[in-house]
């Protein structure tokens, strides 16, 4: 959590930060508080797409994990 804050340091507060925030939680690091609470306090936007473009894009962002099976087992039991 410390280096996830020390990097949010080195962003420059006058420029816009884009963030996907499904969850406070990064793998099993925690997004620090503050930082939470100020994506609550910012702009959001709700972007909906039905669930078959969803599942399109997801297929090609995480195409590697269809081919190395052995790959995605590892990462599934990590969970």
């Amino acid at each position: 959590e410390s280096l996830i804050a020390a990097r949010l340091r080195k962003f420059n507060p006058a420029k816009v930060v884009w963030v996907e925030a499904e969850s406070n939680n990064i793998g099993k690091r925690c997004m620090p508080q503050g930082v939470m609470d100020q994506m609550q306090r910012g702009v959001r936007f709700h972007i909906h797409m039905p669930l078959h473009q969803r599942v399109k894009g997801l297929l090609e962002d995480y195409h590697h994990l269809g081919v190395d099976t052995d790959m995605l087992r590892g990462m599934m039991k990590k969970l």
